[in-house]
């Protein structure tokens, strides 16, 4: 025996299969879990229609907005806002109070357009300002390592064993700064303010710091005797054994090197012109 889906009264459905049916719209339907009836279609199909009229609808509604962008759009809310308020009191003449009302409006809405300028431009100015300090910080860089490059280049320039540029370049990064646009040494980093690198790597070899990164320098005391000797030989400007002759002839030949090992053995080297 077949049965139908849909019955119009509760007597038409087969007794054995009553329980199986709903009353849903002053008819019987069948009303088993997974099953569905043409009423469950057609009601699926109508809110389906439904709902594509309705975003037809709002589509249609404001298709007019198109590729405006929020801030055009409240543009044209306030000018909608501005011509409302003018028809609506055109008829009449102004009262004080409807004045000062649309000025208040207007105010609001130029304020409302320079928080958002102003924005803008802080956002801009922010950008820009970070480019200019990453670009600067990257050409002091450059012209830090430059300055290594020419200290240890030339004919005057001071020995250092293989491998040790790449221990003196983020040295120099950290003690040497660009001011006025020369590279010269920081203040508190050790040495003397305002030295080119040159001198900053002769007051080391002279000294013995870094002693590692020159060839055979075991490093060198205030009087550049024992330490200095290895490596630039006795120290004519130490007090137990100046000699103007060869102070003239370092000076004369290396005054960066002389520089060093005048303040190695505790001499002012401006006294030597240096």
């Amino acid at each position: 025996m077949s049965i139908k889906a849909i019955y119009s009264t509760i007597e038409e459905v087969p007794e054995q299969y009553v329980d199986l049916f709903t009353e849903r719209n002053g008819q019987y339907e069948l009303n088993i879990e997974g099953v569905k009836t043409s009423a469950d279609v057609e009601r699926l199909q109508t809110a389906i229609s439904n709902e594509r009229a309705s975003h037809k609808d709002t589509k249609s509604r404001y298709s007019w907005v198109g590729e405006l962008t929020s801030s055009e759009v409240q543009s044209l809310r306030d000018a909608q806002e501005d011509l409302q308020h003018q028809l609506e009191t055109r008829p009449a003449a102004m009262t004080d109070e409807q004045v000062e009302e649309r000025a208040e409006k207007l105010a609001g809405r130029q304020t409302r357009q320079l928080e958002r300028s102003l924005v803008e431009l802080q956002t801009e100015r922010d950008s820009y300002a970070t480019a200019i300090s990453l670009h600067e910080a990257a050409a002091n860089q450059r012209k830090i390592r430059d300055a290594v490059d020419d200290a240890l280049s030339g004919s005057n320039a001071l020995s250092v064993v293989e491998g040790a540029r790449e221990d003196i370049i983020p040295f120099a990064e950290r003690v040497m700064t660009v001011q006025d646009g020369r590279i010269v040494s920081k203040e508190g980093v050790g040495f003397e303010p305002g030295l080119p690198f040159g001198e900053v790597l002769a007051d080391l070899k002279a000294t013995g710091k870094r002693g590692h990164w020159f060839p055979g320098n075991t490093g060198a005391g205030a009087n550049g005797s024992a330490g200095a000797g290895a490596n630039l030989g006795t120290n004519p400007f130490a007090s137990d054994n100046m000699n103007l002759t060869e102070i003239g002839k370092v000076v004369n030949a290396d005054p960066a090197k002389a520089k060093a090992l005048a303040k190695a053995a505790g001499v002012d080297p401006a006294k030597f012109g240096l």
